[in-house]
């Protein structure tokens, strides 16, 4: 009977959308083995080094026990949610976000002692991660799949650039106050693309503000120039997000 259940070799890509799903099943036809297997029962580390691909086991091969792979594994496959992000939206958080980063970024260049400063340098880089969250989140929610990657990747082309740019600035503007000033006002030109920002759908989807979630995808369409399916099929679209995203919060509990 053990050997008839045995797991399947675990190969899944933790970055694949179905990837905490599959892990879940995984580890509990795991457990199952595990435990039918009685006093014949394999020692779990190996047998559990003997049921993952080779390229999943890169992520555990540092670990000496079976607990800290599982709990490495574990993390590597289940992403917990970012509950601000969840609750409030991502357009909210994108805004105060923005709005932090620009006026602290500007006012640090009048700063009159470290301490404050140092304060401000602390508010600028949790405003830029949380912005930099809200923002990423909401397009890998509203581009398709098959371009998700080169999107992503592209979101951070301008920070990449900048970063470049800074050294050569920094080369001839020696007072580090002009710097800091002139390096934050071009945030102000953010303003505008993040207050004509929309709702993620998905978001509006998930708590129950359809009418809002038709609206986006009705001006993203006229935006490309496509003409959207009939409102039914919308609707059934809808109803497989939010049966979805029951199954997997049901999953969590």
């Amino acid at each position: 009977m053990a050997k008839l259940l045995k797991p399947s070799r675990l190969d899944t890509d933790p970055s694949s959308p179905t990837a905490a799903k599959e892990w879940k099943h995984w580890y509990k036809t795991f457990t199952i083995f595990i435990e039918e297997s009685g006093d014949a029962a394999p020692n779990k580390f190996r047998a559990l080094v003997n049921c993952v691909s080779p390229s999943v086991y890169e992520v555990i091969e540092d670990c000496g026990t079976f607990e800290s792979a599982i709990t490495k594994l574990e993390s590597a496959y289940v992403k917990l949610p970012n509950e601000v992000f969840a609750r409030f939206g991502r357009r909210p958080m994108a805004v105060a976000s923005t709005l932090v980063l620009v006026s602290t970024g500007i006012c640090t260049s009048w700063l009159p002692n470290v301490n404050l400063i140092i304060i401000a340098r602390f508010l600028l880089g949790f405003c830029h991660m949380s912005g930099k969250g809200a923002v990423y989140g909401l397009v890998m929610e509203t581009v398709p799949p098959r371009m998700r990657a080169i999107v992503g990747m592209a979101t951070g082309v301008g920070w990449g650039l900048t970063v470049a740019v800074l050294g050569g600035l920094g080369y001839y503007i020696r007072e580090w106050r002009r710097l800091q000033l002139l390096m934050s006002l071009p945030f102000i030109l953010l303003f505008p693309a993040v207050l004509l920002m929309d709702e993620s759908p998905r978001w509006l989807i998930v708590h129950g503000r359809r009418g809002a979630a038709f609206r986006v995808l009705t001006k993203v369409a006229a935006w490309h120039r496509v003409r959207l399916p009939p409102a039914y099929r919308i609707n059934n679209i809808m109803d497989k997000i939010l049966a979805k995203v029951s199954i997997e919060f049901s999953d969590d509990l």
